[in-house]
């Protein structure tokens, strides 16, 4: 049995102000799974219910920009980010998870995502 021991967080930004569930990497994958407001005790990956004004989209590939724009519209749109790059969303009932290859850091938090919807 896997105790949670993760923390509220409050991030303040110039567009938005969200409660987040702080959590470590180990616990990840069970919030975003629930499709919970989270971020991990290093601020590197953050995941989130509803777009911003203007989600970022970092690393991105450009094939992939028109896809989470229309995503981005739906009722039930939840992102996952590693750093600004959106690596996996949820929208209408599906999950999307592009295959593409990113830094040793986004790659491990890949694999989170993965895990935890396998």
């Amino acid at each position: 049995m896997v105790t949670m021991c993760a923390t509220v967080y409050t991030m303040h930004n110039t567009r938005t102000r969200r409660s987040y569930i702080r959590a470590n990497a180990h616990e990840m994958g069970s919030f975003i799974a629930k499709r919970y407001d989270v971020v991990n005790t290093a601020g590197t990956m953050w995941a989130h219910n509803g777009a911003d004004e203007h989600t970022e989209l970092g690393e991105l590939p450009i094939s992939l920009w028109s896809e989470i724009r229309n995503a981005e519209k739906t009722a039930d749109f939840y992102v996952v980010k590693s750093y600004i790059t959106p690596i996996a969303w949820f929208t209408e009932g599906a999950w999307v998870i592009p295959d593409v290859r990113y830094s040793s850091t986004t790659s491990r938090h890949q694999n989170i995502v993965r895990k935890a919807l396998a």
